[in-house]
């Protein structure tokens, strides 16, 4: 593969020392390993080569890689999540804990491994007793020796493949996505979910630097559109009993008429 060159990565990763997989595209791979969640979409992802969309070692190993054949490579910490910092250790009383917005609802409790968000800044919690909770802000896996197994799927060659590449990458998903390209511009049609999304917001910033730099867009156009209701007109209720007394009364007014005219007779 070549730097900048948009891939499908199909992956699994494993923390070498225990043996433990913490990571992958694989649904089946994840049930059996006891990490598969239902939120997580499982299929090959998108990702730039070179772009330090994965970490180090394996960004460096896919210029290495050809698509379709599989590849097992096994990294130190200083190509993978870092080593570990103690200094990024701390101890902290668990009611001061609880005020952070994740338990500002009281329907959560501080448990190991839960990630959470301390003055701006991603942690988890490596460790609770009594009334003391310790936080790491560390990366959960720094300091490991890590093991990759993975296969490139395909790589997307046509304008079209990389725009669309590039906003599953950042977004998810992007079946939803109407895209029309004319010479170097992206006419983009957002789906109903985007307009209100405020994940989209934060997202569609990177996706134009990313549309620019690796799709070769010149300039990019969302298009949202609010359409409005148009009611169908209802037709009137017709009341039954008032359509037959109606016609009970024009009955009865007829027969009153001949009953005139046969007594003139």
């Amino acid at each position: 593969m070549k730097k900048d060159e948009i891939i499908y990565l199909d992956y699994e990763a494993w923390i070498i020392e225990n043996d433990e997989l913490f990571d992958t595209t694989k649904k089946d791979l994840a049930k059996k390993n006891d990490i598969y969640n239902e939120k997580t979409t499982y299929k090959p992802i998108p990702i730039i080569v070179g772009s330090g969309n994965v970490v180090k070692g394996l960004d460096e190993n896919l210029l290495k890689a050809s698509v379709g054949k599989k590849y097992t490579i096994e990294l130190e910490p200083n190509d993978g999540f870092g080593e570990r910092d103690p200094k990024l250790v701390e101890m902290h009383s668990k009611r001061e804990i609880l005020q952070l917005p994740e338990f500002k609802k009281g329907d959560k409790e501080p448990y190991m491994g839960m990630q959470i968000v301390m003055n701006n800044r991603m942690a988890w919690i490596s460790a609770v007793t009594a009334g003391r909770i310790r936080i790491d802000f560390n990366n959960r896996y720094a300091g490991h020796k890590l093991k990759y197994v993975y296969k490139i799927i395909d790589h997307a060659k046509s304008q079209n493949s990389k725009v669309s590449a590039i906003i599953e990458m950042h977004y998810g998903k992007s079946d939803d996505f109407e895209i029309k390209l004319t010479k170097n511009n992206a006419a983009i049609k957002l789906p109903d979910n985007c307009k209100y999304d405020l994940g989209w917001f934060q997202t569609k910033y990177r996706v134009v630097t990313d549309l620019r730099e690796h799709a070769n867009i010149n300039q990019v156009q969302f298009i949202e559109e609010y359409l409005k209701k148009i009611e169908k007109p209802t037709k009137p209720k017709i009341d039954k009993k008032s359509e037959e007394t109606k016609a009970t009364e024009e009955t009865k007014a007829k027969e009153e008429v001949n009953n005139k005219k046969d007594s003139k007779k």
